[in-house]
């Protein structure tokens, strides 16, 4: 449903379809709608992944060694679909925000990097121990692993 979300709400691209799938060309969007209730939740707004599952918009946002805020925040799905259909939206709130502990590498905490829903409702995520201190300038990578995080949002696993 969306890619490159780290960028402000103004510069947002999205690729939207009906369908689930990908159209083209790319549309601009304004995701402020859902990006601007949470931004004071994190220390660095950093949305890495964003899946659909069931009824619900789940939006991966992505820690780092100064703000280690990596998170799942959660929105009912129509209210999203209308709003990017209109081509505006009010606020909405979030019904949900979990946040995870992926661990560390040397100290070096792991970060989200992307996610996709599995037919289950499980989420499969890929996950990053990046050393640097910025949502948004890269750093060396320490390691890397694929997790899985249950419907719930309860439980997780990562391997390295």
């Amino acid at each position: 449903m969306a890619q490159d979300l780290g960028r402000t709400a103004s510069e947002v691209s999205c690729w939207i379809c009906a369908r689930g799938g990908i159209a083209t060309p790319p549309k601009s969007v304004d995701l402020s709608f859902i990006l601007d209730p949470i931004a004071a939740e994190f220390g660095q707004l950093n949305i890495e992944g964003a899946v659909a599952v069931g009824r619900e918009l789940r939006l991966f946002q992505r820690g780092n060694k100064r703000h280690n805020d990596n998170a799942i925040v959660r929105y009912p799905l129509p209210p999203v679909l209308d709003a990017l259909e209109k081509g505006r939206g009010e606020g909405l709130t979030p019904v949900g925000i979990e946040r995870f502990d992926l661990g560390a590498i040397r100290g070096t905490p792991f970060g989200f990097t992307d996610a996709a829903a599995l037919p289950n409702g499980d989420m499969i995520f890929s996950a990053v121990a990046e050393n640097t201190d910025d949502a948004y300038l890269d750093g060396p990578c320490l390691g890397a692993g694929i997790g899985i995080i249950d419907d719930l949002a309860i439980s997780f696993r990562l391997t390295i």
